[in-house]
């Protein structure tokens, strides 16, 4: 019933681990590994562990998206699980999305409870409300770390849902989602246009055209959150935040929502660039690019890439 993809970077241990805990003989008809062009083996590490599991293993790094799509047209089970290599289903999970789809066939996709070790919610990967143009601009400055219940961000705390029962939402967390191919076949995938960040958010929206997205709390994955990103140096991961909100922001908002999220967006590149031009001319450079990215939103142009 499902073809299941995961996306890895340098963390061969992690995606192994990934790949024993999605094994489900009954449901899971194969596994997908895209191996982002890891440089420390990690494709081996899973061929090694995994012989009967496809990897894809690319020379050069691609985005997110792209990565998702190409492990997505491998299969042709009637569902496709998408997972963060950072992630592990817990007995019964895989299982819970797919009953929960079965019983609402007005559903395109299912998304879990990402859990931590002790098995309590993970607050930051709750469901949330698709985001506004204050909602961006709120967390590009931000906002959202100093203060996790602000109201431009922080609905997903303040009201968060309960635990137990399943229920429609506008984006469940995208880092294990169930989706019927049919919906992947009709939205044409993930937007290749974005890189890491964002992409999940689209995808979520596009999906909502043709029918519910569920949150499913019964389906518990542990996540570990974050770990991707970490491997990033700060510049990059924040090149790669801020490519996500500009292209979103391009794609989802009018006239003035566009030009709100591309000033902060510019405002905080060249701030932080000015301040690494001291120390790191490289990472310097890396905040200007986004700064032009920024430029050309509010100029009508294309956005260049992360």
């Amino acid at each position: 019933m499902i073809d299941a993809v995961v996306v890895t970077w340098n963390a061969g241990e992690q995606a192994c681990a990934c790949v024993e805990h999605t094994r489900d003989p009954e449901l899971v008809a194969t596994i997908v590994v895209v191996d982002n062009a890891s440089s420390d083996g990690t494709a081996d590490a899973v061929r090694a562990a995994h012989p009967d599991v496809t990897v894809i293993a690319l020379e050069q790094g691609v985005g997110l998206a792209r990565a998702l799509n190409l492990g997505a047209r491998l299969g042709s089970a009637p569902f496709v699980l998408y997972l963060n290599d950072d992630v592990l289903a817990e007995d019964g999970a895989i299982r819970s999305l797919l009953e929960a789809l079965h019983a609402r066939p007005d559903a395109v996709a299912a998304g879990g409870r990402l859990v931590n070790p002790d098995r309590s919610t993970q607050d930051r990967y709750r469901p949330r409300p698709f985001p506004s143009p204050a909602t961006v601009v709120a967390r590009l400055l931000g906002l959202e770390r100093l203060w996790p219940r602000n109201r431009w961000t922080g609905a997903h705390l303040r009201q968060p849902l309960g635990d137990r029962r399943t229920a429609d939402v506008q984006q469940p967390a995208g880092a294990c989602l169930l989706v019927r191919r049919s919906a992947v076949e009709r939205t044409g995938g993930w937007d290749e246009r974005y890189w890491f960040w964002y992409e999940d958010v689209d995808f979520s929206r596009r999906l909502a055209a043709g029918g519910a997205s569920l949150y499913v709390p019964s389906a518990t994955f542990r996540h570990v959150g974050g770990a991707t990103a970490r491997r990033l140096s700060a510049a990059d991961g924040h090149a790669r935040y801020y490519h996500g909100a500009l292209r979103y922001a391009g794609t989802w908002f009018s006239g003035r929502g566009r030009a709100a999220v591309a000033l902060a967006t510019l405002a905080v590149s060249l701030g932080r660039a000015a301040l690494r031009v001291p120390f790191d001319r490289r990472e310097a450079r890396i905040y200007l690019r986004s700064a032009r990215s920024a430029l050309a939103l509010l100029c009508g142009r294309s956005i260049t890439r992360a």
